[in-house]
């Protein structure tokens, strides 16, 4: 998935990058930060980092009569499996998160040991994440981020260069920021390999939904969204506890305290750096009883504290559509070397990178594709695909495509035919004929499964790890109910 930068007050890309692709992937996303000093065993296989904070300062040897000074240790936060995160780091990311909340409105910043806590949460997620990520296998070579970078230029109007340079006047440091756009990349394959590419929908699930939801399930719905988590095997007063304090949120919410605020001082959930914002969902996207109270609100009204097995959810509905069922449609082009077998993907991979060097140069995507793309249906027409939409191509390539902007170039995508790149040039949406009325269900269910699927294996992959955060200010909260 490419990440995109705002440009209002300077680029402001630190959120963006550090929520990360899953975000826009998981809609209500609610990971399971359940017991985050946790007391388990370590992983199979992992052991434990002993904290490094407890190691004495050991002085530098003396050279030429000349005592070196003494550089102290960076402070660990937090264990996780057998790697750390360090205050350094965690200072500099609630900097660029900060920074990125504070353009929206100094108000919507929570005190500083709250952002802190919300933070690290995160932190400790990804890193287990690119643990799992490193372990499978993925790498993200080198002309892949340099075409996101180019990707996120471009959406702020501006050359790699003047970019760079935008940076270097924020602050950030070019190689850690590099480093980032890695590592979002990762993320965002691992995602896909784990739970999306798992995901499937029935006919009697997509026959489900367009009789329960009848001509309104062309809604759509723009919210913001409070999650208090439940841990696994909640017992009853645990239950009660979430309860009442969701309750009190909500009784907060509606004496008019800022939702934004609330949701990421509080709030359990991954959308909870985002001050909650979830976007427009429509309505097959998101649980049909939560659909059911939404279409009796109004907009600017606080939902009821609502329950799934997983936690408590309280809406702030922004905004509401009604109307006939529509799908996305992307124009598009692509670049295909074809490849069947391993040795035949490497070298797929190989020539596409080649490709990839030449684009990143300043040459046409057109021209590429009707000089190298093996897909004969295409590559006389300069790779172009006309308009697709949801279901027409296979999975990989289809989900590849419609996270891209207008504009954006995806990175290397592996399809049963191959290696492809995609260039997204426009995008619309389409009122669906009847006759594609159960393509659309499929498409709006495949959203939503593939949301459901991401918590539950967040919320597996974490109960899996070791994890300890070594500063008491740091711990406690909502998501230690364990």
């Amino acid at each position: 998935m490419m990440l995109k930068a705002s440009r209002q007050h300077g680029l402001q890309i630190g959120l963006a990058l550090l929520l990360g692709c899953l975000a826009a992937q998981t809609g209500l996303a609610a990971d399971d930060f359940v017991d985050r000093n946790t007391r388990i065993a370590p992983a199979p296989g992992s052991q434990p980092v002993a904290p490094a904070e407890a190691a004495p300062t050991q002085a530098a040897p003396a050279i030429q009569g000349l005592q070196a000074p003494v550089e102290p240790l960076d402070r660990v936060e937090a264990v996780v499996n057998t790697d750390i995160i360090t205050a350094s780091e965690l200072n500099e990311r609630v900097a660029a998160i900060a920074a990125s909340l504070s353009a929206e409105g100094a108000d919507r910043l929570p005190p500083e040991n709250v952002l802190r806590r919300q933070v690290l949460d995160r932190m400790i997620l990804d890193r287990i994440q690119l643990q799992l990520a490193e372990r499978s296998g993925i790498r993200v070579d080198d002309a892949s981020i340099d075409q996101a970078i180019q990707n996120i230029a471009r959406q702020n109007n501006l050359s790699v260069e003047q970019f760079r340079e935008e940076l270097g006047r924020e602050g950030r440091d070019y190689a850690r920021f590099r480093q980032e756009i890695r590592d979002r990349i990762a993320l965002a394959r691992l995602a896909q390999r784990e739970v999306e590419s798992r995901v499937t929908v029935t006919a009697d699930e997509e026959n489900t939904l367009v009789k329960q939801a009848g001509a309104q399930w062309g809604n759509s719905y723009d919210l913001q969204h409070l999650f208090i988590a439940l841990p696994d095997n909640a017992s009853p007063a645990q239950v009660s506890q979430a309860q009442s304090k969701a309750e009190a949120l909500r009784a907060r919410l509606e004496r008019g305290e800022d939702f934004a605020k609330l949701a990421l001082a509080e709030g359990d959930g991954q959308d909870a750096l985002q001050g909650g914002r979830l976007g427009e969902k429509r309505a097959g996207e998101l649980p049909p009883e939560f659909v059911r109270v939404f279409n009796t609100m109004q907009a600017g009204q606080i939902s009821p504290v609502l329950r799934t097995p997983i936690g408590f959810h309280i809406f702030k509905l922004l905004d509401k559509k009604e109307g006939k069922p529509t799908v996305p449609e992307m124009a598009a082009r692509h670049i295909l070397i074809q490849a069947k077998t391993p040795e035949e993907f490497a070298e797929a991979e190989r020539k596409i990178g080649q490709i990839q060097r030449q684009l990143l140069q300043g040459r046409d995507f057109a021209t590429l594709a009707r000089e190298y793309s093996q897909d004969p249906g295409s590559a006389s027409k300069g790779g172009d695909l006309g308009w697709v939409r949801p279901g027409v191509m296979v999975p990989s390539f289809e989900q590849a495509l419609f996270a891209l902007k207008p504009g954006e170039i995806s990175g290397p995508v592996r399809s049963t035919y191959g290696i492809h790149l995609i260039q997204a040039i426009a995008q619309r949406q389409q009122e669906v004929p009847e006759k594609d009325i159960r393509q659309a269900a499929r498409s709006q269910l495949q959203n939503r499964k593939t949301q459901e699927r991401m918590e539950q294996w967040l919320r597996e992959i974490r109960a899996e790890s070791y994890v300890k955060i070594l500063d008491p200010a740091l711990q406690g909260g909502a998501a230690d109910a364990a």
